[in-house]
C-alpha cells in the first residue's frame, strides 16, 4: 500500500494575533478558567499590562481578590523579577522595553488585624488604608455578609439611615438601632455592629473614606485591593462594595478600566448550590449581574412616565423606550450636548419621589437617582433642596 503522505499542518491562531498584536478598545468582560497552576494569572496580568502600557489606550487596572497566594503583590515587583513576563513575551511575540516597575496603590481595608508595617517602595509602591462611609453602603452590599435580608432588616436599615442627620458619627448610627430596639436584627448583629467595631465603617467626613472615582482617575497607577487582613466573612462585602462603585464610575465617567477578579474558585468551587452559604449565592448573582452589564450603557433609575429627550429633539416616555435608544447627553469634558446610545431595562419596584421644576415640569425618580447641578456636580435626589439649580439638556 502506498504511503498516503499525511503530514501535520499548523496554522497561527488568528484570534490571538488579532487580540494580542493589534490591540483594539475593550468592550464587555473577559473570562479566564483553569485549575491552579494553569496560567490564569499569567494570561490576565499580561493582557492587562499590554492595555495599561498601550500609548493610545492607557487603561486603568483595578485588581481585586488576590486570594491566599499573594498574587495581588506581583504588580509591585519589577517585571524582570517575575519569570512569567519573559515567557509571555516569547509566547505572544511582544516587543519588550525591558524590566518595568509599575506604580501601584495597595488598598487595605481598616481592620483590627491590619499590620502597622505595609509594603512600600517609594515612589512606585504605595500602601493606603481605607474606610467606608456607612451612608454609602447599600443593603445589597451587606447581604454579602448576612445573605438575603429579611423584610425587617431592609425596613430597619432604611429607617435608620433616613433618621440620621448629615454628618452623624458612627456612635449615632449604633444608637439609632438601639432606639428602634433592633440590636438582635441580623443587619445590626452580623453587619453594622462588627464592621463599626473593626473600624471599617465610618461617618461621611472621615479622611480615610475611599473615593473610587478618584482612584480610577489615577490612570497611571495599578490599584490593588488587598484582603490579607480581612476576616473571610467580610471579604465578599468589601469586594462587592468596590465592584459596585467601579461599575457606578464606569456608568458615570466612562473611563477605560480593566477589572481583574482572580481566585474566583473561592466563590464558584461549590458544585452543589444547595449547600453553598447564602452570601455566596448572593455574590454569584451579584458578580454575574455585573458581568452581564459589562457593556456599560446609560442607566436611568426613573419612573416609567418620565420624559426623555431623544436625538432630533423628540420626547419619549421611559415606558415607551425600545431596548436601545439614542438620547441627548451632556459631555462634561467638551461641555456640549451630544447623542449617546442608552439601554433601558427594568430594575424592579422602588419608592419614588416627585420633584417639580420652576417650569412646571415634573420628574419622578428614586431617591438615589443622580442629577447634575449647574456646575456639573452630581447630586442625588434625596439631597436636593428647594431652590437648587439643575442642569437641563
Amino acid at each position: 500500500m502506498a504511503n498516503s503522505g499525511l503530514r501535520k499542518q499548523t496554522r497561527a491562531d488568528p484570534v490571538k494575533i488579532s487580540v494580542m498584536r493589534d490591540l483594539h478598545p475593550l468592550v464587555g468582560a473577559i473570562y479566564s478558567f483553569g485549575k491552579i497552576g494553569s496560567g490564569k494569572t499569567v494570561s490576565l496580568l499580561t493582557f492587562a499590562q499590554m492595555y495599561h502600557d498601550h500609548p493610545s489606550f492607557k487603561y486603568k487596572i483595578f485588581d481585586i481578590w488576590g486570594g491566599d497566594r499573594n498574587e495581588h503583590l506581583y504588580w509591585t515587583l519589577p517585571s524582570n523579577k517575575i519569570n512569567y513576563w519573559k515567557n509571555a513575551e516569547k509566547l505572544l511575540r511582544l516587543d519588550s522595553s525591558g524590566p518595568k516597575q509599575y506604580k501601584v496603590n495597595l488598598l487595605y481595608p481598616v481592620t483590627k488585624k491590619l499590620r502597622k508595617k505595609l509594603p512600600s517602595n517609594p515612589p512606585f509602591v504605595k500602601s493606603k488604608v481605607f474606610t467606608i462611609n456607612y451612608k454609602d453602603v447599600q443593603l445589597q452590599d451587606m447581604s454579602l455578609i448576612m445573605g438575603s435580608p429579611a423584610n425587617r432588616d431592609e425596613t430597619t436599615w432604611k429607617d435608620v439611615i433616613g433618621s440620621l442627620k448629615k454628618g452623624a458619627k458612627t456612635p449615632e448610627l449604633l444608637e439609632a438601632f438601639k432606639k428602634k430596639k433592633a440590636q438582635n436584627y441580623t443587619v445590626f448583629k452580623s453587619c453594622v455592629h462588627p464592621l463599626v467595631k473593626e473600624g471599617l465603617l465610618q461617618d461621611e467626613f472621615c479622611d480615610l473614606n475611599i473615593d473610587i472615582y478618584k482612584e480610577i482617575a489615577d490612570q497611571e497607577a495599578i490599584s490593588v485591593l488587598c484582603l490579607d487582613f480581612v476576616d473571610k466573612e467580610y471579604r465578599l462585602f468589601v469586594a462587592g462594595y468596590i465592584i459596585r462603585k467601579i461599575a457606578e464610575s464606569l456608568d458615570r465617567r466612562h473611563k477605560k478600566t480593566i477589572l481583574l477578579f482572580r481566585e474566583a474558585s473561592e466563590i464558584f468551587r461549590v458544585s452543589d448550590a444547595s449547600i453553598a452559604p447564602d452570601r455566596i449565592k448572593v455574590f454569584k448573582s451579584y458578580l454575574s449581574q455585573w458581568i452581564r452589564m459589562g457593556r456599560r450603557g446609560m442607566h436611568f433609575c426613573v419612573g416609567e412616565n418620565t420624559k426623555i429627550k431623544l436625538k432630533g429633539g423628540h420626547i419619549k416616555k421611559i415606558k415607551d423606550f425600545n431596548k436601545v435608544e439614542t438620547v441627548c447627553s451632556y459631555n462634561f469634558d467638551k461641555k456640549i450636548i451630544e447623542n449617546k446610545k442608552a439601554k433601558c431595562f427594568y430594575t424592579g419596584e422602588k419608592d419614588c419621589y416627585e420633584i417639580e421644576l420652576e417650569t412646571g415640569e415634573k420628574v419622578i425618580a428614586t431617591k438615589d437617582h443622580k442629577f447634575f447641578d449647574e456646575n456639573g456636580k452630581e447630586i442625588e435626589l434625596k439631597d436636593l433642596k428647594k431652590g437648587d439649580k439643575l442642569l437641563k439638556c
